[in-house]
């Protein structure tokens, strides 16, 4: 039935890129002068992929991202974050788009860093302060580890499920199952980089912005601890880098009014959601959405990175998000 699924999608993905759908809705993008926001997290070797306890859905194989970059280099302008905020009614030629990393992984670093230096892209990365340079440091990881120690042949599908229920949990009662959880700290595939690597990267070019201090769920936590992960974070993130920390991305897209002003008052320019959509000149600055990329987004029926996946994924769905949310 998956297999069935995914032959049904990228046939009718086909189907919009003869039509000319998916060049329509590029030049959309363009004419709106929009800026497509694209989230990332994890970008692996076929073989690391095989061992990571991440779910599927923040990774993408290091040749499929290589491929991609050589795609957005090529027909789109990347934008920096901080100019796009400066210049929202920018006339570009093609259309735009920005790339952001969630969490600061180590493969950011060796299998990312190396491509995105290569292009000249440019790119923010959103790190937890208190994270870095850690094994297992955030809680799904340490879930699968554990359910995999104890069945070896786990579906993955029940391992997200899992995931997702304690994602919904009051913040208390998760952190109540997840402390008897053992740490497994052997190996070095779900790792996250160390402040000298970031700090090798910022001089590349890379920006850096916070992702709250240790990743809680800011709406699902007392206001007094949602605002210190807001604040001190921010406050870690310039003292390592030595540079001005103002941008910021929610948690799990976790936001709410309160959670917002809290951003705002700590500080940052612009925050980013999980929402997919575009950025325009009306999107509150605190609330920007972004589209989540992973492997099976962009990869066609050979496993290799498509262009038309791509532009069906990433641009057109987020061109039908913003229109089903438009007055």
């Amino acid at each position: 039935m998956k297999n069935f699924r995914r032959f049904a999608l990228r046939s009718y993905v086909f189907l919009l890129w003869i039509t000319g759908q998916l060049h329509r809705a590029k030049k959309r993008l363009n004419s709106s002068n929009a800026v497509l926001v694209l989230m990332l997290h994890r970008v692996l070797d076929k073989e690391l992929a095989e061992l990571t306890c991440s779910q599927p859905d923040i990774v993408l194989l290091r040749s499929t991202f290589e491929r991609m970059v050589r795609y957005m280099v090529s027909e789109f302008e990347i934008v920096d974050l901080r100019i796009a905020a400066a210049q929202p009614s920018t006339v570009a030629t093609r259309p735009r788009l920005a790339v952001t990393f969630d969490d600061g992984w180590s493969d950011n670093y060796t299998a990312a860093f190396p491509a995105i230096s290569g292009a000249s892209l440019n790119c923010c990365i959103f790190i937890c302060p208190q994270l870095v340079g850690k094994t297992l440091p955030f809680w799904p990881e340490r879930v699968a580890a554990e359910m995999r120690a104890k069945e070896s042949r786990i579906d993955v599908q029940r391992i997200n499920t899992v995931i997702e229920r304690l994602k919904v949990m009051p913040a208390s009662e998760r952190e109540g199952y997840l402390r008897v959880l053992p740490i497994n700290s052997e190996g070095d595939v779900d790792t996250t980089f160390g402040w000298s690597q970031a700090l090798e990267m910022q001089q590349a070019g890379v920006s850096f912005g916070s992702h709250t201090s240790t990743h809680q769920m800011l709406t699902r936590i007392p206001p007094v601890e949602a605002q210190r992960e807001i604040l001190d974070s921010r406050i870690a993130v310039q003292s390592r880098m030595g540079h001005a920390c103002d941008l910021f991305a929610y948690p799990n897209g976790d936001v709410s009014p309160r959670v917002r002003e809290m951003v705002k008052d700590a500080g940052y320019r612009l925050a980013f959601t999980t929402r997919p959509g575009f950025w325009t000149g009306s999107t509150n600055p605190l609330e920007i959405p972004r589209v989540n990329v992973s492997e099976d987004k962009v990869t066609g029926l050979a496993g290799h990175f498509s262009r038309a996946m791509f532009d069906y994924s990433l641009i057109w769905k987020a061109a039908r998000n913003v229109a089903e949310h438009t007055p």
